[in-house]
């Protein structure tokens, strides 16, 4: 079976391919533009430890099961390389990471193609390869939101398959077993994708029940070809959970991922810089129409409406006073005109709309993103990221593909030429390859200042020039840190990536008998945050003194044996 089977599968490829090459032969400085957050080095660093036996550590020090443990799978022979070459595998990820969102684009557009939608697939996938907003969030950082999205997405894109194989009678059990075994990866890799596993498996469950029917079938047999179903389906993401949390429990201490547990903790603090949990349904519903990327699900979609806005605000006399106001009444404006600009189309399409709409599972895909959202924003949950929003992104590019089909329809019904689509598939090109193109040349340049050619290193190298090797260091993030120092350990004190003992303490108050035994030697951060801040500022009470300032954050040094502050 040929992997890409048509001559703009082939061009998506070499695209997304060549632009990624592009990043990973960049110099390392510029190369490092791509990893812009700490949290990516959680992973590497972790990876590395483990390639080099040092168990599943960050800091080699205390267990930690604070990653989604596919991407971590991955990163672990990649990172093997980090002790030839610390650079070497960071290329490595990014060559990676386009060949993932290259897979994640072409599934997109074999969905729309399948189902009698190909020119409505083609612009989705575009937008998906080429888009700068999407690209920041599941291809850059190093994070797990790239194998996140080509997961979800093969998720529905093999139920798809099943409606799609029903209709022209060639649907057998190994259909509903692939779709099973996809289940395991998307939750693999990212444990709140447990929602939308859920949602998709019992919606197939239940709108194919009397598929693959034998002939003359008593209730018996029909019950029992049901349960064959339902266990083809469920079994095997079943047994993963249950073995994830069980190893979980036994090697962890705990069943979940502790930098989960640790974010709900934050939102119980009184004084953290951390943020503030959402505590009533005004501010649940602002976050749901935000175009903030790290607070807004659909950031992606009501970005739009900002924009117009925006652009609408330009001409108009605004003040000060009245900004948020207009800006608010400009935004509902923008919204209103683009869905009754788009109510009209669907009319028209309705039953190709329905059809895709059911076809891909959009349904239960925004049950299942709405049941997400909702486990963080109705609980003390603080500090969501970017890249906990990749489901509802692929949401809103299948659903936007659904929307441009109903358009795409209609012009069809005109007559137009193939010849204006063909234009039209040229500008969309131009309109997306272009500005990309810009983002990566400019961000990724191949011309770096001699003096800045190891820039990336100055936090790493400061923290040498005033510790000793062998130090034990604590600081509140510590990733990138961790991943380029030498001959120094960095603990992590905000406990994404450390212990359950460490988080288990952090709440009691008892981490200076965790330090003391650990051997830590210094404290690195924001003064604020170690000294006035929770949980820190109890955790510090008279065990550091001030050095000094050490490339924009303070160095303290920890004094052990010191009673904890009641």
């Amino acid at each position: 079976m040929k992997i890409l089977r048509s001559r703009f599968e082939i061009f998506l490829f070499i695209a997304v391919l060549a632009a990624h090459l592009y990043v990973a032969f960049s110099p390392a400085n510029s190369l490092m533009n791509w990893y812009t957050t700490d949290d990516a080095f959680y992973y590497f660093k972790t990876a590395q430890n483990i390639g080099l036996g040092r168990d599943i550590s960050f800091d080699g020090l205390s267990r930690t099961n604070g990653f989604h443990p596919l991407w971590m799978i991955i990163c672990v022979p990649i990172f093997l390389l980090a002790n030839l070459d610390l650079i070497l595998p960071l290329r490595i990820v990014v060559v990676l990471a386009g060949i993932m969102n290259a897979a994640t684009a072409i599934l997109i557009y074999r969905m729309f193609k399948t189902n009698g939608a190909k020119l409505a697939g083609f612009a989705a996938a575009l937008f998906w390869a080429f888009s700068i907003q999407v690209h920041f969030v599941t291809v850059t950082l190093g994070m797990e939101s790239t194998v996140n999205a080509l997961t979800v997405t093969l998720l529905i894109y093999l139920a798809s398959q099943i409606d799609f194989k029903k209709e022209t009678g060639s649907l057998s059990i190994s259909d509903f077993s692939r779709l099973g075994y996809a289940a395991i990866f998307t939750f693999l890799s990212r444990i709140d994708n447990g929602f939308l596993v859920a949602a998709i498996l019992i919606w197939v469950l239940i709108k194919h029940r009397d598929s693959l029917p034998a002939s003359g079938e008593s209730p018996k047999e029909k019950f029992a070809r049901w349960m064959k179903l339902a266990l083809t389906l469920g079994l095997p993401v079943g047994i993963t959970l249950l073995v994830y949390l069980g190893f979980n429990k036994i090697y962890f201490g705990t069943e979940t991922p502790v930098s989960g547990q640790i974010k709900r903790w934050w939102g119980t603090l009184p004084n953290t810089v951390y943020g503030f949990p959402v505590d009533n349904y005004k501010v649940f519903l602002t976050h749901l129409v935000t175009p903030q990327v790290n607070i807004g699900p659909f950031a992606l979609l009501t970005q739009i409406p900002h924009d117009i806005a925006g652009f609408f605000e330009k001409f108009l006399n605004v003040t000060e006073e009245n900004q948020k106001s207009i800006h608010r009444l400009l935004v509902l404006i923008s919204s209103v005109v683009m869905l009754a600009a788009a109510i009209p189309f669907v009319k028209r399409g309705w039953k190709s709309f329905k059809d895709l709409v059911g076809r891909f599972y959009l349904l239960p895909f925004f049950i299942a993103c709405m049941a997400q959202i909702y486990s963080y924003k109705s609980t003390t949950y603080i500090e969501t990221l970017t890249w906990y929003w990749v489901s509802e992104m692929v949401l809103i590019v299948i659903s936007g593909g659904v929307l441009l089909n109903c358009f795409i329809e209609w012009l069809q019904e005109k007559s137009v030429s193939q010849w204006f689509f063909r234009i039209l598939g040229t500008v969309l090109v131009l309109l997306l390859v272009i500005p990309f193109s810009g983002y990566i040349f400019d961000l990724f340049t191949y011309q770096v200042n001699p003096a800045d050619e190891e820039a990336y290193l100055s936090g790493a190298r400061a923290l040498e020039q005033y510790t000793e090797p062998g130090s034990i260091i604590g600081t509140t993030g510590g990733g990138i840190v961790a991943y380029f120092i030498k001959d120094r350990t960095i603990v992590n004190l905000d406990g994404l990536i450390n212990s359950n003992d460490y988080f288990q303490r952090m709440r009691r108050g008892k981490t200076g008998e965790y330090f003391d035994r650990i051997g830590l030697d210094y404290v690195y951060g924001n003064i604020y945050m170690i000294t006035e801040s929770d949980p820190y500022a109890r955790m510090f009470y008279n065990r550091v003194e001030l050095i000094g300032t050490v490339e924009g954050a303070s160095l303290f040094r920890y004094i052990p044996g010191v009673p904890a502050k009641d």
